[in-house]
């Protein structure tokens, strides 16, 4: 019984993860990144925002 689960785990797993890595790529290749996240974050909760506010630097007086 244990040679099946170690079977499985070496071969099947394998052959999942294989399909799983290429389909990801497949849509990956045709996506353009985002780079307006700050608007994004400080849209999700207050603490995003307090969190964005406090990595800011301090302006120079």
């Amino acid at each position: 019984m244990t040679f099946v689960f170690v079977l499985k785990w070496a071969v099947l797993d394998s052959i999942i993860m294989i399909f799983m890595i290429n389909s990801y790529l497949q849509v990956a290749y045709g996506a353009q990144p985002s780079y307006d996240l700050y608007g994004k974050l400080q849209g999700m909760s207050k603490k995003f925002a307090e969190l964005l506010g406090k990595s800011r630097p301090a302006p120079n007086i």
